[in-house]
């Protein structure tokens, strides 16, 4: 019996209909939040205007204000790599979320809600890479992907100086997400008891704030980090100090004084995208004591008891790609200079142990250890210590046909959505499909259980300990490996 080709849902705010894509509903384009520009600006998400009738979710949300970045059309290695996106338009018209279920009866399935990548300053809420429908039917489970303010928008922080303003907005209108998922998500098939946060990159980064922010607790189960955890080389949460220097600055060069916020309402957005980017300011969360009263990565620190199952790692090569955007030091010595103890002992034990290695590929590998590996590794030890049951992996898969790739950063994510024909580089490439399958299953299989397990590819994962570091390195097969990232471990640490 072939099934409908549309799906209606009643949602707190009104009635939407998703369409049939492969055997999974899509939703795209979901109101949770209202707008977010002209009064609302710096300010706490408001809840969306309800409306009446149906509400048709067919088209893709806009992005929220962002600086241009590098993209599909404009680099053809990003296109390779990355693939295409979905939409280029930019809008503070609201904040929204795509859905995915395989159908909104029967038991109640597990929800992976999925912070989309670009640091914390651009991206939107998904991709084709990151397209969750096939990941819903073949997993039985709901695939949630919200939008939310970047950069400036997301973290200017004026809350000292007038209550009007809220701090680390781009995180609350997450906390917002999560809470439309609690009061929605059943309505789709899902179960708003077992909520999965994952990110991968700069969406691994908002997964570990969500971890130690206070309004969070309670609205997830368990965590992801791929990719991502602070800090990542300069983007790391900042004082109060920096963040009310850093909005002085800003507000100067935007010729708004402090007494006048209200004026930054009818900046153009292009002139306020401007004047954030003028200061060189780092737009990143701030610690103050209402949204964030502790960083991150200081686990022990949290006033939360509830220390939720993890899942973290990160990928072999990195900065392989990734690097070529970017604008790096061209030579060792200015390198060199930029790097602290940790990354100069790294300098000196690949110089000494590979000394065949280009200058391009040390960089590439002290940049991967410092800013993805080592604190990927530093915050599994804390949260491990702090009683969380933690799982660990490394991504070596290398595509054949394709060695200027490497494992790369981003590579891991079309696996685990099981849209490896999405991306160029992938699409044709050997193997990719087995390893999809096992790669979906295991990540679905944490969202459902908190333990990540395949029995196709493996028999058992181990929990990571700081004791042993077992690690499961995904690459042709499935290994578990004790502490393969242990000699560049002790190296850069002395």
């Amino acid at each position: 019996m072939s099934r409908p080709t549309s799906l209606q849902v009643r949602t707190a705010t009104g009635d939407v209909e998703g369409h049939l894509v492969g055997d999974s509903y899509e939703f795209r384009g979901i109101p949770f939040a209202g707008p977010i520009g002209d009064v609302q600006r710096f300010k706490a998400p408001t809840p969306p205007s309800p409306w009446s009738g149906v509400l048709r979710a067919e088209r893709w949300p806009p992005m929220t204000p962002q600086r241009a970045v590098v993209t599909a059309t404009g680099d053809p290695l990003y296109g390779d790599v990355f693939g295409p996106d979905y939409s280029d338009e930019q809008s503070e018209s609201g904040l929204y979320v795509n859905v995915w279920t395989p159908g909104a009866g029967g038991p109640e399935r597990p929800v992976l809600v999925f912070l989309h990548g670009g640091g914390l300053t651009s991206g939107q809420a998904t991709r084709p890479r990151e397209n969750g429908a096939r990941l819903a039917a073949q997993q039985d489970i709901v695939v949630v992907a919200p939008s939310h303010r970047l950069g400036m928008c997301g973290y200017l922080y004026l809350a000292s100086l007038s209550e009007e303003y809220a701090a680390n907005v781009g995180m609350v209108d997450l906390v917002a997400a999560l809470r439309w998922v609690r009061d929605n998500i059943q309505h789709f098939g899902g179960d708003p008891d077992n909520v999965t946060i994952m990110g991968e990159s700069g969406g691994s980064l908002k997964v570990a704030t969500l971890l130690a922010m206070p309004a969070a607790s309670g609205l997830f189960h368990r965590a992801i980090c791929q990719s991502g955890a602070y800090p990542m080389g300069a983007i790391a949460p900042v004082t109060l100090e920096v963040a009310q220097d850093a909005a002085q600055r800003t507000l100067h060069t935007l010729g708004v004084r402090e007494s006048e916020l209200h004026a930054l309402a009818d900046i153009p957005l292009p002139a306020l995208l401007d004047g954030g980017t003028a200061t060189l300011a780092s737009f990143t969360p701030v610690i103050e004591p209402g949204a964030l009263p502790v960083t991150p990565s200081d686990v022990a620190g949290w006033k939360r008891g509830d220390i939720v199952p993890l899942l973290i790692g990160t990928d072999r090569d990195e900065m392989r790609v990734i690097s070529t955007f970017m604008r790096l030091a061209p030579c060792l010595e200015e390198f060199r200079s930029q790097q602290g103890v940790l990354g100069n002992n790294l300098i000196r034990y690949y110089a000494d142990t590979q000394p065949e290695l280009p200058y391009a590929g040390l960089r590439e590998r002290v940049m991967t250890d410092t800013w993805y590996r080592l604190p990927a590794l530093s915050f599994a030890d804390a949260m491990a210590a702090n009683g969380a049951e933690v799982y660990m992996y490394l991504f070596t898969w290398e595509n054949p046909a394709r060695p200027d790739v490497g494992a790369s950063h981003g590579t891991e994510t079309p696996f685990i959505f099981n849209a490896v024909s999405a991306v160029p580089a992938l699409a044709h490439a050997p193997g990719t499909d087995a390893l999809a399958t096992s790669m979906s299953a295991a990540w679905a299989s944490f969202a459902r259980t908190g333990r990540p397990a395949c029995d196709a590819a493996f028999a058992e994962w181990p929990t990571y300990v700081p004791s042993r570091r077992s690690t499961m390195v995904i690459g042709d097969s499935f290994d578990v490996v004790e502490d393969p990232s242990g000699e560049v471990r002790r190296v850069a640490t002395g």
